[in-house]
């Protein structure tokens, strides 16, 4: 009996975690802008520094209800190649994260620009972007965040360059009344069933 009680509780808990929501999105159309002009790109020169957004062509996760995920990265190089470029002021610029997304609704939002700060060279950064609008959008049931704010920029020598863009991905869905209803009734009665074996 203490074995039914087992497979029992096992396949109550199943139910709940069986609530996992598969998201699929991509940022292919975020942009990276000199202030409000100098759009429609997702990159910039500024003196002998290149500074780009790659963005994520497509992504699937499984928001369960919430999970890390990616939306892409900025990339720092020099112009010509190499690390030797000298420290440049990034201040200015402003990231905007498009999503489009796809599963499990379709549609499409951008988080507020981010704000870049700082200087960055080949081998130093004081660079940081920061989201003081807000770091969120929601598309349907799903909420896309920037996980880190402010978010530090590597130099060309730190990572090839490369500083991911991290996001949590939640379902705010709301479990319906009768999903708790009986995920309570569950509980409830393994517990009469359990009180019952010991008498």
């Amino acid at each position: 009996m203490k074995k039914l009680l087992l497979v029992l509780g096992a396949g109550v808990l199943m139910s709940v975690a069986a609530s996992a929501t598969t998201v699929t999105y991509n940022t292919t159309s975020s942009q990276l802008c000199v202030g409000a002009g100098s759009c429609g790109v997702s990159q910039q020169t500024i003196g002998n520094v290149n500074i780009a957004f790659t963005p994520l062509s497509s992504s699937t996760v499984d928001a369960n209800p919430t999970t890390f995920g990616s939306f892409g990265s900025v990339d720092i190089s020099c112009v010509g190649g190499g690390s030797a470029c000298t420290s440049q002021s990034l201040a200015g610029l402003v990231l905007t994260i498009t999503i489009s997304q796809s599963v499990p609704s379709s549609g499409t939002g951008s988080i507020p620009g981010g704000t870049i700060t700082g200087s960055i060279s080949g081998s130093a950064s004081s660079a940081v972007i920061n989201w003081s609008n807000g770091t969120s959008v929601q598309i349907g049931n799903i909420r896309y965040s920037v996980a880190n704010n402010p978010l530090a920029l590597v130099p060309v020598t730190t990572n090839n360059g490369v500083t991911s863009v991290q996001a949590i991905i939640t379902d705010t869905t709301v479990p319906e009344p009768s999903t708790y209803m009986l995920i309570s009734g569950s509980l409830v009665g393994l517990g009469l069933m359990r009180k019952r074996l010991k008498k």
